[in-house]
């Protein structure tokens, strides 16, 4: 009953900032938001499936090939590549290595790690923070505010997780004596 409660809690959180950004957020974003979330969800599915052993040197791997495509495609259909690296900011190369290295490479790495060693629902659960991360990094370091909606939100979906993941310590709570 905590994890079914959980789940429901942690995703009633994900609907009021769906709701909330949806009057904000171009349609076509949030279909692409929707289907980043199901992408995520399988590949976290397949990882689990694949029963790898060492998970980071997967992803290394795994990471050595997107960039070629991605390169190709850039080169056909944008401009000016040359010159944005040239006039490139230290915070716009500092947001190129950070989402690179860390929110590719080493968060990938230790979500197949904990992959590997844990349940794909326990550990999936976690991706949830993502957008909770994301508004508490807004706030901390571009000064955004946060509206009530988004912190009512915010609020359920860590009191989900919580649940999702403490389910089995708090549904004796749950129980009838």
């Amino acid at each position: 009953l905590a994890q079914i409660s959980g789940i429901l809690l942690a995703f009633f959180g994900i609907a009021i900032l769906f709701v909330d950004r949806y009057t904000t957020t171009d349609t076509i974003a949030l279909l692409v938001m929707l289907v980043a979330a199901f992408s995520i969800a399988f590949a976290n599915i397949m990882l689990k499936r694949s029963q790898i052993s060492d998970m980071f040197h997967f992803i290394i791997y795994m990471s050595l090939i997107p960039p070629i495509p991605l390169l190709c495609l850039s080169l056909i259909f944008e401009n000016g590549q040359l010159t944005a690296l040239k006039t490139m900011s230290w915070a716009a190369f500092g947001t190129l290595v950070y989402g690179s290295y860390m929110g590719t490479i080493l968060a990938t790495g230790i979500l197949g790690f904990l992959l590997v060693r844990y349940s794909a629902s326990l550990v999936s659960s976690s991706i949830l923070l993502v957008p909770v991360f994301g508004l508490f990094f807004a706030a901390l370091i571009r000064n955004e505010t946060l509206s009530p909606p988004e912190i009512m939100a915010t609020l359920c979906v860590m009191a989900g997780l919580v649940l999702m993941v403490f389910h089995e310590k708090i549904s004796p709570l749950f129980r009838r004596s």
